[in-house]
């Protein structure tokens, strides 16, 4: 109980700080944020991927106050200041709710980040199926059968009881679109038509091609790929890497009349093979997410990873957090 008053009393403290403008950070160094979706009040009932948009104004306003703010690619290109944190910040997925709400923010603050767009619009498919199965296992109780394997409802997830594995994690290890298309028409036959109620939109639309095209006349924007099916990259044949982030890189290009030289890897699943791949390609900025995979990655100057912004704690918290995992040199 009394370390609970202590933690109770340091956030207070943490807030207050946050408030008057005490929270200050010092040192040098640098970091690339990640973040996922912009909503009207910071929504937990999904997932905790979803910043409302007052928290994200305040963030933004702090980063402009106290930090240095580069694009991905003079982040990359080391053109940071010395004696400052030097940041970028990045969007994976490709949202319609960073182009509603997070792109004027941006813009009124003159903050340069990159949209890390997939290519389902060009493949007809309107679900990253992670937004899909998160919001139907929120909204349906019953069991699922697919391809003849039973998975239970339990708790806010559907699971098998066989291998004791949920169907995210299944879904993300068979890897193929095919499989996530397979899973997404079957619980469609017993879900509520939630695509049809404006009160979702921010938790599953995508960013039109021309969103894409008009964020990426923004001076402040840079369009990244985050994947063309947003497979799990890291799980399939590198073969199918190739096709896919071939199609991710012409279908951006495509839109934007400008290189797409930019990769952030879907749910960051990767192999040291796989950049490879995709520096071959002309993807010269990788972006694992939250975490290295491979001792090699941080001698890698082809890959960054990220600090993911989940809004679990009030926003000076979040910043307080932060401020604890930049790169100091």
């Amino acid at each position: 109980m009394i370390s609970r008053a202590i933690n109770k009393l340091n956030r207070l403290w943490t807030d207050i700080s946050f408030a008057f403008g005490i929270l200050r950070p010092e040192g040098q160094g640098k970091r690339i944020i990640m973040y996922h979706g912009i909503d009207k009040k910071g929504c937990k009932a999904f997932n905790l991927r979803y910043v409302s948009i007052a928290d994200f104004e305040r963030q933004i306003a702090f980063y402009k106050k106290n930090f240095n703010i580069l694009t991905i690619h003079d982040y990359f290109q080391k053109k940071i200041i010395k004696n400052k944190i030097n940041i970028a910040i990045t969007f994976d997925d490709g949202m319609y709710n960073n182009f509603k709400y997070a792109l004027p923010i941006l813009e009124k603050y003159k903050v340069p980040a990159t949209f890390l767009v997939t290519g389902l619009n060009e493949v007809g498919y309107r679900f990253i199926w992670s937004d899909f199965i998160d919001i139907a296992e929120k909204l349906v109780t019953k069991d699922i059968i697919i391809d003849n394997i039973n998975y239970v409802k339990k708790g806010k997830n559907w699971y098998d009881l066989y291998s004791n594995k949920s169907l995210k994690d299944i879904i993300k290890d068979k890897g193929t679109f095919e499989f996530k298309q397979k899973v997404i028409r079957e619980i469609e036959k017993i879900i509520p038509k939630f695509w049809e109620d404006e009160k979702y939109f921010d938790y599953w639309k995508l960013m039109s091609d021309e969103n894409i095209y008009i964020a990426s006349k923004s001076k402040y924007i840079t369009i990244g790929s985050h994947g063309y099916y947003h497979n799990n990259l890291g799980n399939i044949v590198l073969e199918d890497v190739k096709d896919e982030l071939e199609k991710s890189k012409r279908y951006i290009e495509n839109i934007t009349q400008k290189t797409c030289d930019v990769l952030g890897y879907p749910d960051g699943s990767y192999t040291r093979e796989v950049i490879d791949v995709a520096e071959s390609l002309g993807f010269k900025y990788q972006l694992a997410a939250a975490k290295y995979h491979y001792k090699e990655d941080y001698n890698d100057d082809r890959i960054e990873d990220r600090y993911g912004i989940y809004p679990a704690v009030f926003t000076a918290n979040i910043i307080k957090d932060f401020l604890k995992h930049i790169n100091y040199e």
